[in-house]
């Protein structure tokens, strides 16, 4: 079971774009060639082992420091987590170009067709963004801290990336992470992802930051922030 942190008001796409350091015009063709899909190196400190086999796995490394988040799990299997990185690749990858949470640099387009059931919080091209954005109270939040994808065509098992860090923290309290790879479907075409991802149970109403940090051993890294705030459900 994934372990998912919780906190209360007292206390990227990092995509096939960032990850394998093309560019996002690139990307949002939706479609990859070898050179987009091309394996890290392997045999890196912090790497994770990459297969259909690895449906769940805890992100030890990093953490900022011993505190711990308060009163509350949110709990998903490892075949939940894995659909839900499959709903948040369908998600991204339907945005228009001028709509485009992941381009946003803002958070202006935070709220593009959201589901009814949770949040999907984009993550980035890479480098450093700053986005302030509404969610919802009654909805949990999932986000990539590191992620990629690419078609079946190209590889039969989900390729990953070699992780040097991969931290996020809500109000300065270190979250758990959890790396998940799964297949899902876009048109006719089916795809692989995988990522190291985060989630947070519904937020009482008021301010929060999610901070969200990570690199590769490629040289790509982000350094999101996120100010958010929680409001009533309507």
């Amino acid at each position: 079971m994934i372990v998912l942190a919780v906190l209360r008001h007292d206390r990227r796409l990092a995509d096939m774009a960032g990850g394998n350091e093309v560019s996002e015009s690139t990307v949002r063709r939706r479609t990859a060639s070898p050179s987009l899909a091309e394996p890290s190196p392997r045999g890196t400190v912090r790497s994770f082992e990459s297969g259909p086999e690895v449906r769940g796995r805890t992100w030890e490394g990093c953490v900022m420091s011993d505190a711990r988040p308060a009163d509350g799990t949110w709990q998903l299997s490892d075949e939940e987590g894995g659909e839900l990185s499959g709903r948040w690749w369908t998600w991204a990858l339907s945005a228009p170009d001028d709509h485009d949470p992941v381009k946003d640099t803002t958070g202006e387009h935070a709220a593009w067709n959201q589901p009814d059931d949770l949040w999907f919080l984009a993550g980035t091209y890479g480098g450093h963004v700053v986005r302030r954005c509404a969610v919802p109270s009654d909805r949990p939040l999932f986000f990539p801290v590191l992620n990629r994808q690419h078609p079946r065509s190209y590889s039969r098992v989900p390729l990953s990336l070699n992780v040097a860090e991969a931290t996020a923290s809500l109000n300065g309290v270190p979250l758990p992470l959890r790396e998940f790879s799964a297949s899902f479907v876009t048109g006719s075409t089916q795809r692989y992802t995988w990522g190291v991802w985060g989630g947070v149970a519904p937020l009482l109403p008021g301010q929060y930051v999610l901070e969200i940090k990570a690199r590769a051993t490629s040289g790509f890294w982000v350094d999101t922030t996120y100010h958010l705030e929680s409001t009533p459900a309507a």
